[in-house]
């Protein structure tokens, strides 16, 4: 699937954060499996898997389902959109 890029900057959210070498080598093999275009995709990637995780085993508080199958899908698009960057 290509990238989406968002409309506007005020969609995307910059965090900087601090990481030590055995992380930063960890995320560039990732990266460098081929696997994934970037080291923000890895990023991202591991927390969609943590957050699912976390919420399958019952340590998040459930979210509320959308009410309609609109709403899913206007949803779903707007997940779609965001590209967050991570330096």
């Amino acid at each position: 699937m290509p990238k989406t890029k968002l409309k506007t900057e005020s969609d995307i959210i910059r965090k900087e954060f601090r990481i030590s070498p055995h992380i930063q080598q960890l995320i560039y093999e990732l990266k460098e499996a081929g696997n994934f275009k970037s080291e923000a995709e890895v990023i991202k990637t591991a927390i969609i898997r943590m957050h699912f995780d976390y919420e399958r085993q019952g340590k998040l508080k459930p979210r509320k389902p959308p009410e309609s199958a609109e709403e899913r899908i206007k949803n779903a698009t707007l997940i779609e959109e965001k590209d967050v960057e991570i330096d």
